[in-house]
């Protein structure tokens, strides 16, 4: 019997987290991967799908696992917008404005996005550049908010 999608995404977050020394609940990864494999299951993408990460987690350390999972959940641009299931991590920190994704001149204050923002070197009020790491940036929030209450920053 084959194993699905979303069965094999929970595997890897499972086995991720115990191999960290920070286990979480089967229902917690199985939030995480429904997440990852509705918003990289678009009609609209065709390499940046949720396939192309099973390959990439081989041998890889826990961490890279955690990283490898959320790198693509973004695709702004191809998505025609935020990934269903990520609207509410990302409405306040960015919004299409006279064609532009911007970030928000008032930035969330929480340590997830302020991470981010300063390894991306993104700044209030920035218009973010088409293919020049918006779709990581947004993707590393999303990860970081979400792995937050489960590991240290």
């Amino acid at each position: 019997m084959a194993i699905s999608t979303v069965n094999c995404l929970i595997t890897l977050f499972d086995d991720a987290f115990k191999g960290l020394s920070k286990p979480i609940s089967i229902a917690e990864s199985e939030r995480f991967a429904v997440l990852v494999h509705q918003s990289m299951n678009s009609k609209r993408r065709v390499y940046h799908r949720v396939e192309h990460v099973f390959p990439m987690c081989v041998d890889m350390e826990p961490i890279q696992v955690l990283a490898a999972l959320f790198h693509d959940l973004v695709y702004f641009q191809l998505d025609g917008g935020f990934p269903p299931g990520t609207l509410h991590l990302l409405q306040d920190v960015a919004s299409e404005r006279s064609g532009d994704l911007t970030l928000h001149a008032r930035l969330p204050k929480d340590a997830a996005f302020q991470v981010c923002a300063a390894l991306f070197n993104f700044h209030a009020d920035q218009a973010l550049p088409p293919y020049g790491g918006t779709n990581e940036f947004l993707s590393a929030v999303v990860a970081a908010r979400l792995l937050a209450p489960h590991l240290e920053l």
